[in-house]
């Protein structure tokens, strides 16, 4: 029996007593097990499966943190996981003879590992690639880890913002097994060339020319997205804000490999794009609409149109967008359970 825990931890380190459970708690698990080919090996995921049997969702995972070391190839990295492996093994047989000393070394032994192999490879590649009618697109690229193959998905910002904004949702998504692409949209962060189209300037002006051939700018990011490493070419998910909620909308009735649309604070006809009206040619594809109780209403006009479409109100007041981040709870988790659940099927 593992006892029941004495103190919570952080969702970040839940894996941690995933993986704890899951071997029993017991010292003998590391026994068989050559540490040297674990950090050094060509394989490390392989060489540690081989010693037990995980579950599937918990062997994702520790897949993705000994690739992560692999890639790296830290001293640093490696030497954290020794003293993860050092303390661990001061567990009792049966969980009861806990060697509490050892708890502050594993503790902080796998948070320095997991802080360090996130952070680092969070760290975006910058890209550009070009839209079928001339326009440069700029954009952050942030490669799954792991060998898997990645379903993956696109954000697409809100007006006048740049995709800087999905900074909160980046992460949740890439712990999740995406391969994440933010955008900027034309006329907005760097997507602004070339300069003799004036279009920043055409944005300020609202000009609905511009937002309605947005949809371009997506098509681009997602034949740029299949031209990489271990992405699932077969399908993409789209994330929008305000009026990249349109945008999505506008491009997923054009791109039947949509697999699935969340939008944060939809419009009816937000910069002239009319999502009344291309929300009808999505056909099957799961679609998540979000907004607060003073935004509902569009919320509410688009759930009603498309069978395959669920309004949810998360919250009181007008929190618009991306700014739901940080401010409604638990809203990054939605998105990535909703993002999963149809990215991941069969």
């Amino acid at each position: 029996m593992v006892p029941e825990p004495r103190f919570v931890l952080s969702r970040k380190t839940q894996v941690i007593g995933g993986l704890l459970t899951e071997v029993g708690c017991v010292p003998k698990w590391t026994k068989g097990v050559d540490c040297k080919s674990i950090i050094a090996g060509s394989n490390p995921a392989a060489a540690f499966i081989k010693t037990r049997r995980l579950s599937s969702p918990l062997f994702r995972e520790v897949e993705r943190f000994f690739l992560a070391l692999e890639k790296r190839k830290r001293l640093f990295l490696s030497g954290t996981w020794i003293l993860c492996i050092l303390a661990i093994s001061g567990f009792g047989k049966d969980g009861r003879n806990m060697n509490f000393k050892s708890i502050p070394i594993a503790v902080v032994g796998f948070a320095l590992t997991f802080n360090s192999a996130n952070g680092e490879n969070l760290k975006p590649q910058k890209v550009e690639f070009e839209t079928d009618d001339g326009i440069t697109i700029a954009a952050d690229y942030f490669q799954s880890m792991g060998r898997a193959i990645a379903p993956p998905v696109i954000l697409l910002h809100m007006y006048k913002s740049d995709r800087t904004a999905w900074s909160p949702l980046v992460e949740p998504l890439h712990n999740a097994g995406f391969a994440v692409l933010a955008i900027d949209l034309r006329g907005h962060g760097q997507s602004i060339k070339p300069e003799y189209k004036e279009l920043r300037q055409k944005v300020e002006k609202r000009d609905e020319r511009l937002f309605n051939n947005m949809h371009k700018d997506v098509a681009a990011a997602v034949k740029w997205i299949r031209t990489q490493p271990n992405v699932d070419k077969t399908k993409v998910a789209l994330v929008g804000a305000s009026v990249g909620c349109s945008v999505a909308i506008d491009y997923a009735g054009r791109d039947k490999t949509v697999c699935a649309v969340v939008c944060l604070t939809p419009g009816e006809k937000y910069l002239g794009i009319d999502s009344t009206r291309d929300i009808h040619e999505i056909n099957k594809t799961p679609i998540m609409l979000l907004a607060t109780e003073d935004e509902r209403e569009a919320t509410d006009t688009l759930a009603k149109l498309a069978d395959n479409a669920t309004a949810e109100i998360v919250g009181k007041g007008k929190t618009h967008g991306t700014m739901m981040f940080g401010v409604i709870k638990d809203i990054e988790e939605k998105i990535v359970k909703f993002l999963h659940k149809n990215s991941f099927k069969q």
